[in-house]
């Protein structure tokens, strides 16, 4: 949509585990919160891209940087 950013993603090599992560892109105030979430759940990557996700959402991209970590995102190359 023409805004630019990046996600990233901080997850415990070995268990998975999400640590923490950073938004910096158009509504990260939206979308902190659920790196909020997954980090205080101890969610592994797994676990949270098996998460719902709506398209076309900006949330999204947060279950394609996590799917990112095995390779297996569906809009990143």
């Amino acid at each position: 949509d023409g805004h630019d950013g990046i996600i990233k993603i901080v997850a415990e090599k070995n268990t998975k585990i999400i640590l923490g992560g950073v938004c910096a892109c158009h509504l990260a105030t939206e979308l902190i919160s659920q790196i909020s979430m997954a980090v205080l759940a101890k969610m592994t990557i797994h676990d949270f891209a098996r998460m719902i996700q709506p398209h076309p959402t900006y949330s999204e991209a947060l279950g394609e940087a996590v799917r990112m970590v095995d390779k297996n995102s569906i809009y990143m190359l």
